[in-house]
């Protein structure tokens, strides 16, 4: 038996959901539960153990009501339930809420809708002609302002919305509802949950343990959830990874190579036996085509490591490729491509990626190529758009804020120092071309989703 799974304590559980805006995933890290831990109070709720991995309801409060509503009672329970019951005499009465939720992950979760049960009280009248229906929205007074798939909750942050219900003419007595509101992250998001387990010293052991014991064996430096590496990687990450396309759930390859992507010998980390490589990064690598011998669709992701704090960190973004699949399954990792792309950060900074004709900017198509690429048109678009100044200047109006948009702003504008330089006080802002492109761009992406959260609350 190898170290890994003599010391696999802790899992990573993989489930794919897809909704009608797009593809989800739920990346979560689990650890035990310490049902020990001191009790704390959550809004009007009381708990005895360690709140869930996930967005959750901190507080509900009554925020509007017509005259036409009486013996009403309302209370939410984990993770975003909100059950409410009331008398209504008459058509077009409406209750609104205002709820508070908490993302305790460290990931970004994006808001997916409203779900409910159709045996539950009343809740067969929901989207019925003249029934009920909810609406929500991210500012009270302005009815047009939704909340919706474009709307997020920032890691370890609160976030307030509101959910309007109006009761039509076949929605009259006694009504009583029960609904959950749903948060998830996307799948260009699942990174995020992979970089939580780098960082945590006891995962990170665990993993770096299974890839040196692979290594040391028969010099395999990628682990996946098919093939011989599966029974390591299962312990790690957990088995049955699914994508759940229209009730049925597809398989998910996922493999993990680690090697020098980025070309640098002091950043990453180096396998613990003789001869081994050094500097190396992980790269994530993604398929739900399963069908050995042919070309599938393949997203590919990296991750280096300071060598200065120790930090594991994002570099460059998540890359759609193709590569074919082996006789077991697995990824044939040395034939992945980039596929022909342009990627957006934000509204007017663009680059793109594996293009045949074009600058040689256009041309990378391999991870090590685009991790290493020092893209002058990229830092010219960063600088036109005056990002870097745009967060400095809500950061200096808000200087004594310590509100959730603001801190989070400020925290990606310090992170981001490195890649920018200060002129004439913060009047101009220019990026360091000392860094490549895959090292700016975790930097920039944060500020750009630190500016939206901030816009999202204050537009």
């Amino acid at each position: 038996m190898t170290r890994a799974l003599r010391n696999a304590i802790c899992f990573l559980f993989i489930a794919f959901v897809v909704s009608s805006t797009g593809i989800y995933a739920s990346w979560n890290f689990a650890n035990p539960p310490n049902p020990v831990s001191s009790a704390f109070s959550i809004g009007i709720n009381e708990f005895s153990y360690e709140p869930p991995k996930a967005v959750y309801i901190t507080n509900v409060e009554l925020a509007e009501t017509t005259e036409h509503a009486s013996n009403h009672t309302y209370s939410f329970s984990l993770p975003a339930k909100l059950s409410m019951s009331l008398r209504n005499d008459q058509s077009m009465t409406s209750v609104t809420y205002k709820i508070t939720v908490y993302n305790n992950t460290d990931v970004s979760q994006w808001y997916t809708g409203m779900f409910y049960d159709n045996g539950y009280g009343t809740n067969s009248l929901f989207g019925t002609s003249n029934g009920l229906t909810v609406t929500t929205k991210d500012k009270l007074a302005d009815t047009s302002k939704t909340f919706n798939t474009n709307d997020y909750v920032p890691p370890h942050t609160y976030r307030d919305f509101y959910a309007t219900y109006s009761f039509g003419s076949n929605a009259l007595w006694d009504i009583s509802t029960l609904v959950e509101f749903k948060f998830d992250i996307r799948m260009d998001s699942v990174y995020d949950g992979f970089l939580a387990i780098l960082n945590n010293r006891d995962s990170y052991e665990i993993l770096s343990d299974a890839f040196d014991d692979a290594y040391s064996e028969n010099k395999t430096t990628a682990l996946g959830n098919v093939g011989q590496g599966s029974t390591v990687f299962d312990a790690l990450f957990g088995e049955n990874m699914t994508i759940n396309v229209d009730g049925v759930d597809v398989p998910v390859t996922v493999m993990v190579e680690r090697s020098n992507v980025d070309g640098k010998s002091n950043t990453g980390d180096n396998y613990d036996v003789s001869n081994g490589p050094t500097g190396c990064e992980y790269t994530v690598y993604i398929t739900v085509n399963n069908a050995a011998g042919q070309s599938a669709a393949v997203y590919a992701i990296s991750y280096s490591q300071s060598d200065e704090t120790g930090e594991w960190y994002q570099i460059g973004e998540l890359y759609e490729g193709t590569a074919t699949l082996n006789a077991d399954g697995t990824i044939n990792l040395d034939d992945w491509e980039a596929t022909a792309n342009t990627y957006t950060v934000g509204t007017q900074i663009s680059y793109k990626v594996g293009y045949e004709q074009g600058t040689e900017y256009d041309k990378h198509s391999t991870i090590e190529e685009i991790m290493s690429s020092k893209d002058q048109e990229i830092f010219n678009k960063i600088d036109n758009s005056r990002i870097f100044k745009k967060a400095y200047d809500i950061i200096k109006a808000n200087n004594n804020s310590t509100s959730p948009e603001v801190e989070l702003l400020r925290e990606a504008f310090e992170d981001a120092a490195p890649y920018y330089h200060n002129y004439n006080n913060g009047q101009e802002f220019k990026v360091n071309r000392n860094y490549t492109r895959a090292e700016l761009l975790p930097a920039l992406i944060k500020i750009q989703n630190a500016l939206d959260y901030y816009y999202q609350v204050h537009e």
